[in-house]
């Protein structure tokens, strides 16, 4: 017995010098890439994803780094990092798998309740992903940026099944665009691109418009043709109301506007997937097109506030059932992409056999959590960072646990 005792003493000395020892070890910054990628490995993450989160050259350096865990013994059966670095995990802040698998079936709890889905319209989200944006102390313009880059691996997953594919515009797009561009996707002559909106027509400094972004996806997969709306007003004032029908005959006279929206088979009525990003109010007071709805209507800036929660690619979203009227007018002099278009293209996405992506769409930061559960119906693909991640956990009571009622 005395034998036995002094063997598992001894057991236990060796192991917590073996400890300690990793403790006080200095790692290089190549141990520590490597304790990422087992990190992310252990969490199901595939290699061109770790590729992707990680910013590494190719996947040829995610399994080196993966083989480098190994020798250093970090992947056994199961994960086993030093427990110092196990701080490194912190800079990714990944939600687990499962955690995401929960926030997905709250959000479809949500989307279930609302008028829209229950009346047969729109659709349930069919699936979440979450993209890094990088740590507290990075500007908002770093944590699109970086966020662009990670979550357009996702983007160009959903558009290998598109045919045709509306974009919306803003700075979420264009991060979304240059991670796509950085990644030169394999030629595809038939995708069709759509611009789903016109451009302010005040403000010359429009930011990254529909437009834009429809031409610059369209030459990155080499495609045929695109439409644009170069030109193309985003919307008419609400003073001209009693014109409307002229103002929208004229607009058809342009060939790409009457392609997407006119005739009798627009082509945003069978349109594969829409790319849009999500814009909550509050934060979207200095965005071009937010200041031109608020001039068009003749409404202050309070007041949009305070009957439009954010909006959709240009839809502005009522606050609660009092707003639903007037915001209903607002939305019908936008002459771009309409609510019912994202229902439409949400309820042909449930249909899976028939490759309809549906409305993508993207979102970075906490305040945008409002609107994204609002906009709940007309969303199919949710893509997100890690921010909007944990507030809409937070909002919907989601825990690691499974959910007791899925």
């Amino acid at each position: 017995m005395e034998n036995i005792l002094k063997c598992g003493m001894m057991n236990i000395l060796h192991v917590q010098r073996r400890c300690a020892l990793m403790d006080q070890k200095v790692f290089s910054e190549r141990d520590k890439q490597a304790m990422r990628v087992a990190w992310l490995t252990a969490q199901g993450w595939k290699q061109e994803a770790i590729q992707a989160m990680l910013n590494l050259k190719g996947q040829s350096e995610v399994s080196r780094l993966l083989s480098h865990a190994r020798t250093e013994k970090w992947i056994r059966d199961e994960l086993d990092l030093p427990k110092k670095p196990k701080e490194l995990i912190g800079e990714i802040q990944i939600q687990s798998i499962k955690k995401i698998r929960n926030l997905l079936a709250a959000l479809n709890q949500v989307a279930g309740q609302k008028s829209d889905v229950k009346e047969g319209k729109g659709g349930l989200v069919r699936s979440v992903h979450v993209a890094y944006s990088g740590p507290p102390n990075t500007t908002e313009e770093q944590r699109i940026e970086a966020f662009g880059e990670r979550a357009s691996i996702r983007v160009l997953e959903l558009l290998a099944r598109a045919t045709t594919c509306g974009v919306a515009w803003g700075r979420t797009i264009k991060s979304i665009v240059s991670g796509i561009q950085a990644r030169h996707p394999s030629p595809r002559p038939e995708l069709l691109f759509l611009a789903v909106s016109g451009d302010p027509m005040n403000h010359r400094d429009a930011g990254y418009s529909s437009s834009a972004a429809a031409e610059a996806l369209g030459k990155c997969f080499g495609c045929k043709k695109t439409r644009l709306l170069q030109g193309i007003a985003s919307r008419f004032p609400k003073r001209l109301q009693k014109d409307e029908k002229a103002i929208r005959a004229f607009l058809d006279f342009c060939d790409d506007y009457h392609r997407v929206f006119g005739g009798n088979n627009p082509e945003i009525a069978d349109v594969s997937a829409i790319l849009s990003g999500i814009g909550d109010a509050t934060s979207s007071q200095k965005d071009p097109w937010f200041l031109e709805t608020q001039r068009a209507e003749e409404m202050s800036a309070e007041k949009l506030n305070e009957l439009a929660i954010g909006n959709l690619g240009g839809v502005w979203i009522e606050r609660d059932s009092k707003a639903e009227g007037i915001v209903a007018k607002v939305n019908s002099r936008w002459l771009g992409i309409q609510k019912g278009n994202f229902l439409d293209a949400a309820k042909r996405a449930t249909k899976a056999d028939e490759g309809h992506p549906g409305p993508i769409v993207l979102g970075v930061g906490q305040s945008k959590a409002e609107v994204v559960l609002a906009a709940l119906g007309m969303i199919s693909h949710l893509i997100i960072d890690h921010t909007l991640c944990d507030r809409l956990c937070e909002k919907l009571n989601v825990k690691e646990e499974d959910p007791k009622n899925t």
